[in-house]
Order: structure tokens, then C-alpha cells, then sequence
């Protein structure tokens, strides 16, 4: 693991920020990573290993996990549905897909990105965005919800002040 690349990475996105960088440690499962919280989304940031699309080997990586919050428990089986058909379509390409913590039945968005592609600045951009797309979810503003809202928004974490990145354990899970 390209420990080094990674905690380049973090301290990227710490000087953005304007704090201080820490030396990341491995969490109980080994797992070094650290988290931002954009509004009221938090996003887990952790280094990973995986074969790319079309790879053979694997190779460092940077996974990013979003949380929606958990499903309309009303309409629980039908928004499950509709992720795993969306998985089908974005992970053949490489894309991000969608998993359910079995632990608090938080929905997450996750993707892995080629750790040598990535910036503090790209990961804190690319962030934002599934940030304001999870909170657009969350506020029920996504096609295909049972809302009345309709339509994407312009505000929304991406406005919101990011604090963070914060070391520690990646999520509640021990499969992030």
C-alpha cells in the first residue's frame, strides 16, 4: 500500500483547509483513512487496493464513501431495487456503486479512484459533489422520489463549509 501517496493526500487536503495534518495510524482492521464532513454529510476517505477496470493486478487506490442516510423505511424495498439496478449499469464502467452499512442501514455511494490521479484538491472537489448529491437525495429531490420537489438544487454542501479531515475509525462497518 502506497501509504506515503495517501498521507500526501491528506495533508493536501489539511493545508486547504487551513489545519493542521496529523500522521494517519491504521484503525483496528488496519485500515488508514480519515473523514470530512461537508455540511451534514460525512465522507470516509480511505486507502485501499484494487484492480481497475480492465486491470489484472491491483493497484493503490483511494476509496471515497458518501452517506445518504438510511431509506424511507415505507419504501425501503423499492429504493433497494432501484440501487442495484443502478449498480449494474455504474460498476461495469468503473463508476461509483451504491452499499447499505448492515450495521445502522446507512445508504453509501463508493467509489475508488487511482490514488496516484488524486489530489487534496481533486479529492475535496469530487467530494462535494457526492456530498451535494447525497444531500440532495436526502432531501427527497431526487427523479424518481416520492417527493413533490423535483429538480436538482444549487445549494446544499457544496456551499457549506468543510470541516475536517479527521483520522480515526472509516465507518461503523467492517467492510468500508
Amino acid at each position: 500500500m502506497a501509504t506515503e501517496s495517501f498521507q500526501q493526500v491528506y495533508e493536501s487536503v489539511c493545508h486547504t483547509l487551513g489545519t493542521e495534518p496529523q500522521a494517519l495510524e491504521p484503525d483496528t482492521y488496519g485500515r488508514l483513512g480519515f473523514g470530512l464532513q461537508l455540511g451534514e454529510v460525512q465522507v470516509h476517505v480511505a486507502a485501499t487496493r484494487w484492480i481497475p477496470p480492465g486491470g489484472h493486478a491491483p493497484v493503490d487506490g483511494l476509496l471515497m464513501l458518501v452517506e445518504f442516510g438510511a431509506a424511507d423505511p415505507a419504501h425501503e424495498c423499492d429504493t433497494l431495487a432501484e440501487l442495484l439496478d443502478a449498480n449494474l449499469l455504474l460498476a461495469a464502467s468503473g463508476g461509483p456503486v451504491f452499499s447499505r452499512n448492515p450495521v445502522d442501514g446507512c445508504l453509501l455511494l463508493q467509489q475508488v479512484f487511482p490514488l496516484p490521479a488524486m489530489s487534496g484538491e481533486r479529492l475535496q472537489a469530487t467530494a462535494q459533489q457526492l456530498a451535494l448529491l447525497a444531500q440532495t437525495w436526502r432531501d427527497g429531490r431526487l427523479p424518481g422520489q416520492r417527493s413533490d420537489l423535483g429538480g436538482y438544487a444549487a445549494a446544499g454542501p457544496a456551499a457549506a463549509p468543510v470541516s475536517g479531515p479527521s483520522s480515526g475509525a472509516i465507518a461503523s462497518s467492517g467492510y468500508a
